[in-house]
């Protein structure tokens, strides 16, 4: 007889498996720039910011793509940085002769979900696809180039399990660098780990003992600023806060940080962020009237965050600043190709119309003009002008074609070319002399991805900057960074100047090289500027820590009558030896003679006669009646 337990369990697959059969397998659309060829190069761009889920009623079916109307302009630049040097491989038809490489991009809108849709459009070959559903008999895909964020580099993991090799052109958290977990992940961008240590020189070589910290609340960020601080410390320096900037905007958390900001009397504050999370914070700041601050910025955005919210009368606040970036190169023909786009030659481009909007300030569809028209409500509000596709890009001048800002495009070039280079040993292998099972080689209209995987650990070429290009055994790259000072031209403009190096592979001791006499603080100052929470205790007075506060938040406290400090603790002197009046120095104790014309030295002298004389009439009393009997 079976037990009742196991007689309901049957009941439950019965009615189970007499239930109507059939798989529903949900499907997604992502939207993207695709072009054709023979072997296809993914990308992952953040072109839109995501989508604010709070404002979620789920009354209906949510968006698929969270993304939002705000177009970044700085990421597409680099997705057609990727175009571009495709391009310039694809003209070069001896490097991979009868190969034609192609591409598909897609907008992974700053948020996860939309990245690992993208993941799976890209793997499927599809942009109409079902999740770990391959479309395509033998796929075309060799790799994916991306993404721009730390945190959305979990694709990692999914193309880790397909053994599709991933390079980054702006990742840089340290656990990628794992590769058990990421066993085909690389990346073009240093490791975080080296950001935090050129803060660490920074701060040891201006002599700041009093720092505050902000890191967007993410790993990339949190991660940096951990290695930072605990570096940091280890040198006796404070840290007088250590906040975290959202990722999903929130005026209270703002209002919270800078209020925090306005009452320490930290005067240089480290900011791990990108561009995206520290903008709405440094409109607070601007707010609050906040002054006399140096901030150093992470490579995130010291090159891009506030400029386009800084104004002329603004530029106070910035003025000083201190960022790391990523080193300049000249792409050739980068630039001339930015000028020559417009929307009626790049059809396939479905994001370039936003481009012309943003650009010109123009409205691309008269549908748009009308609907903008009827929400001015006849008020003053100036309509905007139709596009019409024939604007010249070269009057623009926009930062968006401004090539001393070609610096993660120089990432970007990087990556594609590792790829292409690879592709290029790839096929160039000899059967009998090949890496694989036998001296085999891979075919290179049909490998599969481990095989690129093995040529991209391997890959070395020269880079435009003429320097050479490899990744070590993590994945890595050597970092280098240029130090910049953002200094403010005769016109009030923010301009950003080189004022040194950091290279990873200088001998110790050498690896950050700073120009001082080039660099301008706040206000215009050529002093450095002092961040302590207590100024230094004068000699003679010994430090005394503030209950509840770091070490570096002291009173100074006067040193006892027959000691001596040099500033930090007191010291008894030698016996024979005496505290000066500044109590800095030991000095001889002198000796003190009576002299008989003092005084005090005329009384004694008297005394002392007239203490002997009456010892001496003592005396001769005695003798002169020492046999008279005692009475």
């Amino acid at each position: 007889m079976k037990p009742k337990a196991v007689n309901q369990v049957d009941s439950w697959f019965s009615k189970f498996e007499a239930a109507p059969s059939g798989c529903k397998l949900q499907e997604y659309t992502a939207n993207g720039v695709l072009q054709g060829g023979d072997i296809i190069i993914g990308g992952v761009f953040p072109l839109h910011d995501a989508t604010d889920v709070f404002n979620l009623s789920f009354t209906s079916k949510p968006d698929d793509r969270m993304c939002n109307d705000r177009f970044n302009i700085r990421t597409y630049r680099w997705m057609q940085g990727m175009i571009f040097t495709i391009n310039e491989i694809n003209k070069n038809r001896t490097f991979l002769p009868n190969i034609t490489l192609g591409y598909a991009i897609y907008d992974t809108c700053y948020n996860i979900p939309t990245a690992i849709e993208d993941t799976f459009a890209l793997i499927s070959g599809q942009q109409k696809f079902t999740p770990n559903y391959q479309c395509q008999l033998n796929s075309s895909l060799a790799a994916v180039i991306g993404a721009s964020t730390s945190t959305i580099s979990i694709m990692a993991s999914i193309l880790g399990i397909y053994h599709f090799p991933q390079i980054s052109y702006f990742s840089s958290i340290p656990v990628l660098s794992n590769k058990e977990e990421f066993p085909s992940f690389f990346c073009t961008m240093p490791s975080d780990m080296f950001q935090s240590k050129v803060f660490v020189l920074l701060v040891k070589h201006f002599g700041w003992k009093w720092v505050g910290i902000l890191a967007d609340d993410i790993d990339y960020a949190i991660q940096a600023a951990q290695m930072f601080r605990k570096d940091v410390e280890s040198l006796g320096v404070c840290i007088a806060f250590s906040e975290t900037i959202p990722i999903v905007k929130s005026g209270e958390k703002y209002l919270q940080v800078v209020d925090i900001i306005r009452m320490s009397t930290a005067r240089v504050i480290v900011a791990f962020s990108c561009d995206t999370n520290i903008v709405p914070l440094l409109e607070e700041v601007v707010r609050q009237n906040i002054t006399n601050r140096t901030w150093l910025a992470s490579e995130g955005w010291s090159t891009s965050g506030p400029l386009f919210i800084i104004k002329k009368e603004h530029t106070n606040y910035w003025t000083g600043t201190m960022g790391l970036t990523l080193p300049l190169c000249d792409i050739e023909g980068l630039q001339e190709f930015l000028f020559q786009m417009n929307p009626i030659n790049a059809v396939h481009d479905t994001f370039i119309t936003e481009l012309w909007e943003e650009v010109f300030d123009c409205l691309w569809s008269p549908v748009v003009q009308e609907d903008n028209k009827l929400h001015s409500n006849m008020s003053q509000f100036a309509l905007k002008e139709i596009c019409t596709g024939l604007e010249d890009m070269r009057t623009a001048n926009h930062s968006y074609t401004d090539d001393s800002n070609f610096r993660v495009s120089c990432n970007m070039n990087n990556a594609v070319h590792a790829v292409a280079y690879a592709l290029h040993d790839l096929q160039a292998c000899e059967n009998g002399k090949g890496p694989f099972e036998n001296g085999t080689c891979a075919n290179i209209r049909d490998f599969e991805p481990w095989q690129l995987v093995h040529y991209i650990k391997k890959v070395r070429f020269i880079d435009q900057s003429g320097n050479e290009r490899y990744f070590d055994k993590n994945g890595d790259v050597s970092a280098i960074y240029d130090i910049i000072n953002w200094q403010v031209t005769d016109d009030g403009i923010i301009k950003f100047v080189k004022v040194g190096r950091y290279d990873a592979k200088a001998p110790p001791g050498h690896e950050l090289t700073i120009r001082e006499k080039d660099l301008i603080w706040n206000n215009g100052e050529l002093e450095v500027p002092q961040s302590v929470c207590s100024e230094n205790c004068k000699p003679g007075t010994r430090k005394r820590v503030q209950q509840g506060q770091p070490i570096c938040c002291f009173d100074c406290i006067p040193c006892a009558d027959g000691e001596i400090s040099n500033g930090t603790e007191c010291f008894q002197c030698p016996e024979d030896y005496w505290s000066n009046k500044r109590k800095d120095w030991c000095v001889l104790k002198e000796v003190e003679f009576l002299s008989f014309y003092e005084p005090l030295g005329s009384v004694l002298t008297l005394f002392s006669i007239l203490g002997g004389i009456i010892s001496a009439a003592t005396i001769l009393i005695f003798i002169k009646f020492m046999n008279t009997p005692i009475v």
